[in-house]
């Protein structure tokens, strides 16, 4: 309840530009390491959630209705949103590790194999778009959306949670990292959309990434949610429009228009 509050707030937050929204809401909802600019972010929603809860104030206040949470439980999300600030320690690298050595065990020192095998024979067969080296870099790090030359160097507090288990012979809940590690983030919101010129092949590539599709979708979602109009990109601009990380070369990730390889392209809104 408490990350399905935060993805709310932020994708209702007007202050800050459509583009950005996108970006954090990839970036909070995929990453396990976040910018500095987004953990500051992040810190200031659970203020800002934090305040609805105690004091019923702030602008999500007059759309949630909490009135049929039990005070035990509001004090369950107040805790688990308190633990969003910066100055609360989490792990989340070493957590992580931890998790793909549970599941790889002998195989974790190759898991480079492992993942690559997953790739070719169950992912590429039903979700081809999604990119090798953006579903290889996930696996191994955690970080699915990659923006500009930016650090990812804070973690996704938000991505903490609790899994009940047994110590000693009593029932415990031990917080850390119990996120996913196997399928990606990509399956929600990169591999199908609206307009199939993103799903298109070139010589057997694809023309555009999992990365690519996911910011049109949240892209998408936004302007409909503002504006209760279609997002569209003009027919010239569709080349430009990439996420910020796109198709890896020898060289490295590809940067879209956002690292300044291309002009912006321009966006149109249209009716339904």
């Amino acid at each position: 309840l408490a990350r399905q509050l935060l993805l709310l707030s932020i994708a209702l937050d007007a202050e800050v530009p459509r583009r950005e929204r996108a970006e954090l809401l990839l970036e909070i909802l995929s990453n396990t390491l976040l910018r500095e600019k987004t953990a500051s972010y992040l810190e200031g929603r659970a203020q800002m959630l934090r305040r609805m809860l105690a004091q019923e104030e702030g602008p999500m206040a007059r759309l949630i209705d909490l009135s049929l949470l039990k005070m035990k439980e509001r004090d369950a999300l107040e805790e688990v949103i308190g633990s969003w600030f910066e100055s609360f320690e989490f792990d989340v690298v070493r957590q992580r590790d931890e998790r793909l050595r549970t599941y790889y065990e002998g195989r974790y020192d190759s898991r480079l194999n492992v993942l690559d095998w997953d790739y070719t024979m169950e992912l590429q067969p039903i979700a081809s778009i999604v990119h090798k080296v953006h579903f290889r870099e996930w696996r191994m790090t955690g970080l699915a959306f990659e923006l500009r030359d930016s650090n990812y160097i804070a973690p996704n507090r938000s991505l903490a949670s609790f899994a009940a288990g047994r110590l000693r012979g009593a029932s415990v809940f031990k917080r850390g990292f119990w996120g996913d590690v196997i399928n990606s983030p990509f399956a929600a919101v990169g591999v199908e959309c609206d307009d199939e010129r993103f799903v298109k092949q070139k010589n057997g590539q694809h023309v555009k990434t999992a990365c690519d599709v996911a910011f049109y979708n949240v892209l998408g979602w936004l302007t409909a949610l503002e504006t209760g109009r279609k997002f569209t990109i003009r027919a010239e601009d569709f080349e430009a429009f990439e996420y910020g990380a796109s198709v890896a070369t020898s060289g490295g990730m590809v940067k879209g228009f956002f690292g300044g390889r291309a002009p912006s392209p321009r966006i149109e809104e249209a009716e339904e």
